[in-house]
């Protein structure tokens, strides 16, 4: 098995967060916290059916860096049904694990998989 590659919290920030999948509707009063060495994600689950956008109670759902390399990990060595992600998405991870950063190409959909199997442990939207 090849060696992995050093995933750094400024890593996940700039091909998970960065990559515009925060932009998908079920990601509402989205705050990221920035800190040394980590990050935190937090939002209002906003697909939550039970949310409105006046709610002062919405379903909160918070991912660390270490959140994201735990579900990379996950969507690496699991069946892609039991994650709900796909094939690019699986792959993608497989290189940022292996290869690293500057390998792996998240476009919004793949990092919005990792997010949700982080955040929720599968997909659950899109």
């Amino acid at each position: 098995m090849a060696a992995m590659a050093t995933v750094s919290a400024d890593d996940t920030d700039t091909v998970l967060l960065g990559s515009g999948a925060l932009a998908w509707s079920w990601y509402m009063r989205v705050s990221v916290a920035r800190s040394t060495g980590t990050w935190t994600l937090t939002f209002a689950d906003g697909e939550d059916p039970d949310y409105t956008e006046d709610d002062e109670t919405p379903r909160w759902i918070t991912v660390t860096h270490a959140d994201a390399l735990k579900a990379v990990r996950r969507i690496v060595r699991a069946d892609r049904s039991t994650t709900g992600v796909g094939a690019t998405t699986q792959r993608e991870c497989r290189t940022l694990l292996f290869k690293g950063a500057d390998e792996s190409d998240f476009d919004s959909d793949s990092a919005d998989q990792v997010l949700q199997v982080a955040g929720f442990g599968k997909v659950v939207y899109g």
